[in-house]
């Protein structure tokens, strides 16, 4: 028995009507994302992410709130950029934009408090002991054990 050569993916589509109609959508997809790209600002590119066009609305995902506000003030410049290109665009009025971090994406790490004198710290113990407040006594004597 002779070995096949492996499949295209485009001759399965044309034998299965629904994987070629999959096909077809991941490609305008993948397109309308290039497009979307074209009209970002360079410094918007890697973080803005396509998801769909749906009617007059551009549905999109950004790893944080700084972005999202970056889009927001550019919005009216893309979007114009985009129905200048024409196409899928040209109906497109408006985004929406989703906030998704990206998993390996960490924070920036919490800093060590800066601890305090021994002198500041005698001070602190002493009006823990003045204060008739218990939650505000607490926080001063906590506070006075950052001494160096």
């Amino acid at each position: 028995m002779a070995a096949s050569s492996p499949r295209r993916p485009q001759d399965i589509a044309r034998e299965n009507l629904r994987l070629g109609r999959l096909l077809e959508e991941a490609e305008a997809r993948q397109t309308q994302a290039g497009r979307l790209s074209e009209a970002l600002p360079s410094y918007l590119r890697s973080l803005v992410t396509f998801v769909r066009l749906e009617q007059d609305t551009l549905v999109v995902t950004v790893p944080d709130g700084t972005v999202a506000a970056r889009l927001r003030m550019e919005q009216s410049q893309i979007l114009e950029r985009l129905r200048a290109a024409g196409g899928d665009f040209q109906w497109c009025y408006r985004f929406l934009i989703r906030i998704r971090p990206q998993a390996g994406q960490r924070r920036t790490p919490r800093r060590k408090p800066k601890p305090i004198s021994k002198e500041n710290a005698g001070l602190l113990l002493q009006e823990a002991r003045q204060t008739e407040d218990q939650g505000l006594s607490r926080v001063l004597e906590n506070l006075a054990r950052l001494a160096r």
